[in-house]
């Protein structure tokens, strides 16, 4: 069940925009869920005593967009108090980072909730608080496109290429699932082999298990990765969720991406689920 919903706000160096609050809040109240709200605000001073620390005029420009970033986050949350007045709230939490690295006190924290919504704009902004809490929390995320104004998951679209990554994300978005009108899986060919014996009836027949009724689809690579291609599909199908596995490994502590996992991360055109 999700009843516990995280949902992450920026507060630079733009805020989020206001309907990214309102995807969230709708998410919120399709579940009967509670909403807490993460807010993350840049303090750029701890980067200056690195890279500015005897110039005043660094000094001087951290402290702008230090204040930049404070009233950005009154902003928010003069909004989230305002637009998400009528539906169950839990916490209100406050987080300082860094524009080069987002918050591990944020990651940390994401682990104690049923799915984190992540907003994110078409150039990527927010992929790197996406990425470490794909891979740092051990929970699903929900990449939403800042400008976002319908339903979410209503018209589902999953990637399934027999990874553990897709089994798990697949496991997560049951909930999800069993809400939404209609449900497609679909693989992509040509891009790499599909596990043996995770073939997409196998899945559809967990599925109905389930009560999920599921249309099966295989799509054509055509030269591009898993996730060019499922994004693609999605977007034609008129879909309005794709859910999907996570792929990354750790190499001195740093995610490299799988190709279809960075792609979706950097051209989030509709909502993703996804799980690692």
């Amino acid at each position: 069940m999700i009843q516990d919903l995280l949902l992450h706000l920026s507060s630079y160096p733009d805020p989020t925009p206001e309907s990214a609050i309102d995807a969230a809040r709708r998410l919120a109240e399709r579940f009967d869920a509670c909403l807490s709200v993460a807010v993350s605000q840049t303090d750029l001073t701890r980067l200056t005593r690195y890279v500015a620390s005897g110039l005043v005029t660094g000094k001087e420009l951290a402290a702008e967009e230090n204040r930049r970033s404070r009233a950005n986050t009154l902003l928010l949350l003069e909004q989230v108090e305002d637009r998400l007045a009528n539906v169950q709230r839990g916490g209100q939490f406050l987080f300082e980072t860094l524009p080069i690295a987002p918050s591990r006190e944020l990651v940390t924290h994401a682990r104690a909730y049923d799915l984190t919504i992540v907003p994110v704009d078409a150039h990527g902004e927010g992929d790197d608080v996406a990425q470490a809490l794909l891979f740092g929390s051990g929970r699903p995320i929900l990449l939403l496109p800042q400008t976002r104004t319908g339903d979410v998951g209503l018209k589902v679209q999953i990637g399934w290429d027999g990874s553990a990554a897709a089994a798990r994300a697949l496991g997560d978005a049951l909930p999800l699932l069993a809400r939404a009108e209609t449900v497609m899986l679909v693989a992509v060919i040509g891009d790499k082999a599909l596990d043996e014996g995770t073939g997409l009836e196998t899945v559809a027949a967990h599925l109905e298990r389930h009560g999920i009724a599921a249309d099966i689809e295989h799509v054509e690579a055509e030269g591009r990765n898993a996730g060019a291609a499922l994004l693609a599909h999605a977007t034609d199908w008129g879909s309005d969720l794709l859910v999907m596995g996570g792929y990354g490994h750790s190499r001195a502590r740093e995610f490299i991406l799988g190709g279809a996992t960075r792609r979706v991360l950097q051209d989030a055109r509709m909502p993703v689920f996804l799980s690692h």
